[in-house]
């Protein structure tokens, strides 16, 4: 059997699914070696290279019907959605774009396919979250640079959001605002936006990793893990920066400006499955605030 995961969509889809799909090709390869595995996208092929047995095949995603398909057969191979509204949004609807989405969805096919549920791989809901093996990727660079500056440093993803999910204002002005007030601490900025002059203290994370020819997204989460305070719109550079060692293992600061605003608080990306069954060590503040006089100061209160 030929096991083709696929997600018709964005960077930050693949990353919020990345380790429930290792549980499951890691679970699957153990009970039956002769499975093979790859992911379809159309975002960079080494985005997911870290996980085992996982291959990547861009045209496998012409193969389906719709973006809704899910366990769709064609011979020997099975077509597993990984998007948040596969099946005309029948998870979606219940549990919005949240961890408990794609685990529900992926729980519901790990049964009809192999009658087996993510339960039966962890209890620990914190170990669904994302996972990267940055030792896959080129951090030589960032790894001496963070050795080299223990100051307070902020991980600002300054991109705009492609999703919808949030205003796209121009952070960097901001940034650099609060950079000629904040001296003695480092803001790293994931996106050149325009040609702004930047402060000492303002670095852009490409020319610390250094990376040419391909996305340097999990390269900036390695970053990201050694910064105080995460700003972003819970899209591209600020979804890496979410991972397992910034949610449960430091005490990161994250400041979300995005309309995906939780109830309750700090408990981000979580519903009713995950709610109540994990805690995060990262204080996670988020607001769809627009007025950039307000944005400002409530980056500036909270880097302080």
């Amino acid at each position: 059997m030929k096991i083709v995961f696929f997600n018709c969509y964005h960077n930050g889809d693949l990353h919020v699914s990345r380790e429930i799909v290792n549980k499951i090709v890691q679970k699957v390869h153990s009970l039956d070696p002769s499975t093979s595995f790859v992911y379809s996208h159309r975002n960079d092929p080494n985005l997911l290279s870290d996980i085992p047995h996982l291959g990547f095949d861009a045209n496998a995603l012409n193969a389906k019907r719709s973006d809704h398909d899910n366990l769709l057969r064609i011979g020997d191979t099975v077509y597993i959605n990984t998007w948040y509204a596969q099946q005309n949004y029948k998870y979606m609807n219940q549990y919005g774009l949240t961890m408990d989405c794609l685990y529900a969805a992926l729980d519901d096919t790990c049964k009809a396919l192999w009658g087996f549920s993510l339960s039966d791989i962890s209890t620990d809901m914190s170990s669904f979250f994302p996972s990267i093996d940055y030792s896959k990727y080129e951090i030589g660079l960032c790894q001496t640079w963070v050795s080299q500056h223990h100051e307070k440093k902020i991980f600002v993803a300054n991109g705009l959001a492609k999703s919808g999910q949030a205003h796209n204002f121009n952070m960097t002005p901001l940034i650099i605002k609060l950079a000629q007030k904040h001296r003695n601490t480092t803001f790293i900025l994931t996106n050149k936006e325009d040609d702004s002059v930047l402060p000492a203290n303002v670095y852009y994370s490409s020319n610390l990793i250094n990376k040419h020819g391909s996305s340097d997204l999990n390269e900036n989460s390695f970053l990201s893990n050694y910064c105080d305070v995460i700003i972003g719109r819970s899209s591209g550079a600020s979804t890496f920066a979410m991972t397992q060692d910034t949610l449960f293992r430091n005490d990161t600061k994250v400041l979300y400006f995005t309309n995906i605003v939780p109830t309750p608080p700090n408990k981000f990306w979580c519903d009713s499955i995950f709610r109540d069954k994990i805690n995060f060590s990262a204080n996670i503040l988020c607001t769809n605030e627009s007025d950039l006089g307000t944005i400002y100061n409530i980056i500036d209160t909270n880097i302080t």
